[in-house]
């Protein structure tokens, strides 16, 4: 065998705790693919295999059947634009279905649907590749718009004293002050790359797919409003004269200088505010809390004036600017709303939503075929029709 027992035995511990370092993961990820060419190697992950099987998912999932699936898989797996090839991700999932950590995914569910199989028109390939361009649009305040994606990089408009300006590497960038306001707006639509903003007091937003921001080119008066619907990250240039305050809805956030993320998507059952780093401070009617960082506001949609401070995951919180889908704790429906955006689709459930729960994250670089190929595994049934619309069944 070309690596010690021990030493696949620790690294697998490492993982089942989930202190493995990505270098150790990869290495794992190797040594199961050698493991079809080495016998005894062979022989030892399966014996892991089954001393780390999740009892309480034993009566649920096909264990065994589905290890074989995935290794038989490499055979005739295909290339994917993204790190590693369907091979090498299949190898992955092997260690992720037990161990519930790494890149890819790891399945829990309560049904016990029949495994299915994805089902996807030809000649969709090139539609549903992952977003390779930004395609924001920007509205400026005498209505001019402006498509980001047909621009080139330098100077996009120039509002009084104000510059507005494509970087290289896709940044709108505002520089210079007015006493005049005027109002801009930017708006990413789905199937687009997240954007980044840099706003003229330094102040640098980035805007997540599905997201509508507004602000002013430059900020005039005693505070700094802006106002946003999607999803944004705020690293706030700090102004003890000039609060900075984020508007959704009746909800308000007051900041003097920090780091925070905002998700408030109008399909999505609560509007969620992360600090990461300072101090915020998230009102809604008659309720206010201040945020300590690590903390996350919820504030439900159906219930206007009620605020709930929770510990966040913030390393899921930010997975969108990190260019991850992180699908820990995520429901079937969850999942798809992100993959609507993604995508640019419409899912579509025949009967119901199929009560199921994800665990894990992967990379968003990676062809819808390809992501709907490792999600079959949770035995849902997927079928694309009429180009962009995703039919969602258990059987």
């Amino acid at each position: 065998m070309s690596k010690p027992e021990e030493q696949i035995s620790i690294l697998l511990k490492a993982l089942h705790s989930k202190t493995a370092t990505p270098v150790q993961e990869q290495e794992l990820t190797d040594w199961l693919l050698e493991a079809e060419k080495d016998e005894v190697l062979k022989e030892y992950m399966q014996n892991i295999w089954e001393e780390f099987l999740p009892e309480k998912h034993t009566n649920k999932v096909d264990w065994e059947n589905m290890y074989q699936n995935i290794l038989e898989k490499e055979t005739e797996a295909k290339q994917v634009s993204m790190r590693f090839s369907l091979k090498r991700m299949a190898a992955a999932a092997v260690i992720l279905l037990f161990l519930s950590v790494g890149t890819y995914y790891v399945l829990k569910s309560d049904t016990n649907l029949q495994i299915a199989k994805s089902e996807t028109q030809s000649g969709m390939k090139e539609d549903l590749a992952a977003p390779v361009a930004n395609k924001a649009i920007l509205t400026l305040s005498d209505g001019t718009v402006i498509l980001l994606e047909e621009e080139e990089n330098g100077a996009l408009a120039v509002q009084g004293n104000v510059r507005v300006e494509k970087t290289a590497d896709g940044q709108i960038v505002y520089s210079g002050s007015s006493t005049e306001l005027q109002m801009n707006t930017i708006s990413v639509p789905k199937g687009s790359k997240p954007l980044q903003l840099k706003l003229a007091d330094g102040s640098i937003v980035w805007l997540n797919v599905g997201s509508v921001f507004t602000y002013p080119a430059s900020f005039a008066g005693k505070t700094r409003q802006v106002e946003i619907s999607g999803e944004a990250y705020f690293e706030i240039a700090r102004d003890l004269s000039k609060p900075f305050i984020v508007i959704n809805g009746n909800a308000k956030i007051n900041v003097l200088g920090t780091h925070f993320n905002v998700q408030a998507y109008d399909n999505e059952a609560a509007r969620r505010v992360t600090l990461l780093e300072g101090s915020v401070r998230v009102q809604e009617g008659n309720a206010s809390d201040l945020l300590k960082p690590g903390q996350q506001a919820v504030l439900d949609v159906k219930k206007s004036g009620s605020i709930q401070v929770v510990n966040a995951e913030v390393e899921k919180v930010m997975a969108w600017k990190n260019g991850i889908f992180n699908f820990d704790g995520a429901s079937l429906d969850e999942v798809m709303r992100q993959l609507e955006r993604w995508y640019n689709i419409e899912v579509v459930y025949e009967k119901g939503i199929p009560d199921i729960e994800f665990v894990g994250k992967m990379s968003k670089n990676i062809h819808l075929d390809d992501l709907l190929e490792i999600l079959k595994k949770t035995k849902v049934h997927f079928k694309l029709v009429e180009g962009r619309k995703l039919i969602v069944s258990d059987k």
